[in-house]
């Protein structure tokens, strides 16, 4: 019946609900530093990206009220990125990219404690910290 064929098609997806970020809508902030190699700290968007789709998460490069946290690399911190002000100014948890990397290694998604940066990037706001390179933020 109808009805049956309804039901059927609303069936969440098993797999989606398994993985360790499936709930959660996270921000992205990485600072692309011109003739720079990205390392293991420093990876690309489209990397980050990738890391939380493979996670379960919904990735964003926008900062508003219903993202969980915004995952930074230290290039984007330490240069106090418009993502990571906007962060400080709405209360959202500001997290390093290490984070992602433990939620993946323990299957499940860790606490943001030991991996918040807001203090830093506090600090980088209040100094005023610009870095001379050339940025592009993506």
């Amino acid at each position: 019946s109808k009805k049956r064929q309804r039901q059927g098609s609303l069936k969440p997806d098993l797999k989606k609900q398994r993985l360790p970020l499936s709930h959660f809508t996270l921000a992205i902030s990485t600072l692309d530093v011109k003739g720079q190699q990205h390392t293991m700290r420093d990876v690309s968007y489209k990397g980050v990206a990738a890391l939380c789709s493979e996670l379960g998460a919904s990735a964003t490069g926008q900062v508003h009220k219903r993202v969980n946290c915004l995952i930074t690399t230290s290039n984007s911190l330490a240069n106090a990125t418009q993502r990571v002000r906007k962060a400080l100014k709405l209360g959202i948890p500001i997290v390093d990219i290490e984070w992602l990397h433990a939620c993946k290694s323990q299957g499940t998604a860790v606490g943001f404690g030991p991996y918040q940066v807001e203090n830093k990037a506090k600090i980088h706001v209040k100094e005023g910290i610009k870095g001379t390179c050339t940025k592009s933020e993506k």
